[in-house]
């Protein structure tokens, strides 16, 4: 990604710029347990662009600002399930949130891979987009909030199971490696915040509260 400097839309703070690149976490075990148990919250200081790529107008793909999905193939060739949670964007701009247990056999839908979805937000404009897996075992709730954390602009259950995440990616998803630019994400990135438990309400408020006034008051 390119560093863009002094960005006056967020109060002359920096931004990353991203045109199907990535940045890769090389510490495998960095988010373990996060979705086994001990839940995330993530935040996202966020532009949308129109989301590109190879074959954009009719991808099939994701465009993934992170996740932590495994990579099948060389050099990396990792083992065992396709297991991750991600932030991301469909190609006709809606953005969702997910996490993947790898369980079976489904892929991006069905029980064991829920996406939570939102409507589009506006492209070329910032926005503070929010996700939360909740603690605990069993069934726990996703939620997506766009811009107000006060209200998840869409939720559901996901079904935590003993399976821990690849590494994590920024910029795409962390299988993109198979195909190339098809799961990047184009835009620009201020700040990516990822705490490894469910953030209480009021928590989750102070910290959206803190990003506002940072970079937008």
């Amino acid at each position: 990604p390119t560093l863009k400097r002094n960005t006056s839309e967020i109060n002359g703070h920096n931004s990353l710029v991203f045109r199907e690149d990535e940045l890769i976490n090389d510490n495998d075990e960095a988010f373990h347990g996060m979705m086994t148990g001990s839940g995330y919250t993530w935040f996202a200081v966020i532009k949308p662009y129109k989301q590109g790529g190879p074959g954009a107008s009719n991808s099939k793909y994701p465009n993934a600002f992170f996740g932590c999905l495994r990579n099948s193939s060389p050099p990396q060739s990792e083992t065992g399930k396709y297991a991750g949670f991600w932030g991301s964007f469909y190609p006709d701009g809606r953005v969702y949130m997910g996490s993947r247990n790898g369980l079976n056999t489904k892929t991006r839908d069905g029980v064991n891979t829920p996406e939570i979805a939102a409507s589009a937000p506006s492209i070329n404009q910032w926005h503070i987009i929010m996700g939360r897996q909740g603690s605990g075992q069993g069934e726990v709730l996703l939620e997506l909030f766009v811009d107000d954390p006060s209200k998840a602009a869409n939720s559901g259950k996901y079904p935590v199971a003993d399976v821990e995440p690849s590494r994590m990616a920024i910029g795409t998803e962390r299988n993109a490696i198979n195909h190339q630019g098809k799961e990047s994400f184009d835009g620009e990135l201020a700040r990516l915040l990822m705490y490894g438990t469910a953030l209480e309400q009021q928590e989750m408020e102070e910290v959206y509260d803190h990003l506002r006034m940072m970079y937008f008051e």
